[in-house]
């Protein structure tokens, strides 16, 4: 187990879904953190990071290392640059979403506590995230589980049951 990573030796994935794009690294990866992790994104410009959501279990912030980029949380949309921290505890009050509305690429590091299990909710479509059994920031299919539902589509808790 490694006591530390370097941001300079950082390898990035990068995802892409239409708006959304970014390349993430881990700062926390093989360091056996167990209670908070961080980790580095490249957002390059006119591409969202995620979809606007919040969290009910863990707790992020945000530092902004390089670039601009606009930051929409609860109802405002607020300018960043670099040295901004931005931090999101949980609740619908701190729902956010950074997008990369410049011409450099936007880079941040964001922290999060790490439980296990975890719900998130995305106001702009109405979905549902329920996660449990993997840290957070690991990819969906490393998730012992991950389901997103429609709010809204509920069962009975005794339904299909003998």
């Amino acid at each position: 187990m490694a006591l530390k990573n370097n941001f300079n030796d950082l390898a990035y994935a990068k995802m892409e879904q239409g708006n959304f794009g970014f390349a993430r690294a881990s700062l926390t990866q093989g360091t056996g953190a167990q209670r908070i992790g961080c980790s580095a994104y490249r957002l390059e410009p006119g591409k969202k990071a995620f979809p606007y959501h919040f969290h009910h279990a863990n707790e992020e912030a945000i530092l902004v290392l390089a670039g601009q980029g606009v930051l929409r949380i609860g109802p405002e949309k607020l300018a960043v640059k670099p040295g901004d921290y931005l931090p999101f505890p949980v609740g619908a009050e701190y729902a956010h979403q950074m997008a990369n509305e410049g011409t450099e690429t936007l880079v941040y590091l964001c922290f999060s506590t790490l439980d296990e299990t975890e719900i998130v909710e995305y106001p702009d479509s109405n979905k549902l995230a329920v996660c449990a059994g993997a840290k957070p920031g690991l990819r969906p299919d490393q998730w012992k589980l991950r389901q997103i539902h429609q709010k809204g589509a509920t069962v009975g808790y005794y339904d299909g049951e003998e």
